[in-house]
């Protein structure tokens, strides 16, 4: 068997090169081989590492709802950046649960986040509560106002957006940065929908969603929301999930269209069956889930 295997090697050797050279060649090849793997593995590791690396820096810029003092009632939310690089693009929103009807929003035209500092923003409490053995109690006969999400949108250092809802921290994609964006935030527990651009969403309704009289302008999904929440999912969101999820599949056309960002100078290309698996995926997640919200953040 061994003679057979060397007389088969020995007809594919390259011409010039000797069958006593055999044995050299192949450690060549091996090592060779061997270095080509442990490049690849290298370019792995290191992209894993900065991944990591972006991701801790991103967990170091956090939000949250202070409660007053037991003499006040007011709400504080706090914006802080613990990391040594400033955050110059921010934007903070208060998603209300109930008893609320205020709305809160602030962004970085408010100011720069500086290193190791934070912000500190204090709202009226959306109804009186009392303080029984250091906690805070609603009165019988009143509606507790309470936080559902509060919302943090930010670049990095290295131009990477990230969304942070609660504890829940996401990066949006890269393609998607210059775009007026939809983001899915969840309760815990729930698997991430992800986001959608008004560039997909465009192609989405241009090749289907024109069937149910979907507006190919994302922000139009949110003209019926309650004054207070204006940029999270309407009170009959879910009446746009069925619409989408109930059309029926197309045969999509094997084309792409081309958008270019006059503000950034930015080309991109979105294939027309990409389009669809990204929204409907999208939505069916937020069907399935049941609960959780989405939020329309813009840009520039």
């Amino acid at each position: 068997m061994a003679i057979a295997v060397t007389v088969g090697l020995v007809a594919v050797l390259p011409s010039g090169v000797e069958a006593g050279s055999l044995g050299e060649w192949v450690s060549g090849v091996g090592t060779f081989l061997a270095v080509v793997v442990a490049s690849r593995q290298f370019v792995a590791t290191g992209k894993e590492n900065t991944s990591l690396e972006r991701r801790t820096e991103a967990l170091k810029i956090s939000s949250w709802v202070e409660y007053g003092k037991p003499d006040t009632d007011d709400y504080e939310i706090v914006l802080a950046n613990a990391g040594r690089v400033p955050i110059y693009a921010w934007q903070l929103h208060l998603v209300p649960a109930q008893g609320w009807d205020v709305h809160f929003e602030q962004s970085s035209q408010f100011s720069v986040l500086a290193p190791e500092s934070r912000l500190n923003f204090v709202l009226d409490a959306p109804v009186r509560t009392a303080v029984v053995d250091g906690r805070r109690r609603v009165p019988a006969g009143q509606a507790g106002g309470s936080v559902r999400f509060l919302c943090l949108e930010f670049a990095d250092a290295w131009g990477d957006v990230w969304v942070r809802a609660n504890s829940d921290l996401q990066q949006v994609p890269r393609q998607s940065r210059y775009w007026d964006r939809v983001v899915h935030l969840r309760s815990s527990g729930m698997t991430w929908a992800g986001v959608i651009d008004e560039a997909v969403w465009a192609v989405f309704v241009e090749t289907v969603g024109h069937r149910a009289g979907l507006s190919p302008v994302l922000s139009d999904l949110f003209k019926d929301c309650a004054r207070w929440m204006p940029r999270t999912g309407p009170q009959g969101f879910e009446r746009y999930a069925e619409l989408v999820c109930g059309l029926p599949r197309p045969i999509l056309p094997r084309r792409a269209h081309v958008f270019v960002h006059t503000r950034r100078g930015v080309e991109r290309t979105i294939q027309v069956d990409d389009a669809y698996r990204q929204v409907t995926r999208f939505f069916r997640q937020i069907v399935r889930g049941q609960t959780g919200t989405i939020m329309l953040f813009d840009r520039d």
